[in-house]
């Protein structure tokens, strides 16, 4: 299980951060991965947001699912992944943490879903940022559930998806905009 919280500091004192997209002002949250070998996880409490993966972190709960639930909640992790459509003040930590092993485990080993051809996946600006660039520095297929986004975990680095798309984006900006008009 992995709890998430914040806080926020105005004039030297903190105060706990209401998380975005949790029920009644929640100032935390939590997933719990499950004790097989697959997800059958869950959040506490659930996402208000649209863009949910509840479906991917569970296998069984997938498994019975509707085939356009599923792939809504494959898209919702491709946004969720992606710094177009969302930051840390439109989605909470919980979800964005296991979106991308639910997207990976659940949705492409298990259900064959692929972004090959999703509008919703992130597409760096080819100009800055090469394909080789965008890969991961680690797999969730190789690891058991780990839900940091910039960490080393033993002696390897973990660097989440979302932290690569958002990294192409400041770099697509800064070369593109910063320094460009010097």
């Amino acid at each position: 299980m992995w709890a998430f919280s914040g806080f926020d500091i105005a004039s030297g004192k903190t105060t706990a951060m209401v998380i975005p997209t949790l029920p009644a002002k929640a100032t935390a949250g939590s997933f719990f991965a499950g004790f097989s070998a697959s997800l059958s996880g869950g959040f506490t409490p659930a996402t208000t947001s649209t863009d949910n993966v509840t479906l991917l972190v569970n296998l069984d709960n997938a498994k019975k699912a509707k085939a356009a639930d599923i792939q809504n909640a494959y898209d919702s992790s491709l946004r969720i992944e992606n710094p177009g459509f969302h930051s840390p003040n439109t989605i909470d930590c919980a979800t964005c943490h296991i979106s991308e092993t639910a997207r990976i485990v659940v949705g492409e080993d298990q259900l064959n879903l692929t972004a090959s051809s999703d509008n919703d996946a992130f597409t760096a600006d080819p100009k800055f940022v090469s394909k080789t660039n965008m890969r991961a520095t680690t797999t969730p297929r190789r690891q058991s559930t780990n839900v940091h986004m910039l960490s080393y975990r033993g002696g390897s680095l973990m660097i989440g998806q979302r932290v690569i798309n958002e990294t192409a984006n400041v770099v697509a900006y800064v070369n593109g905009v910063v320094l460009k008009a010097n």
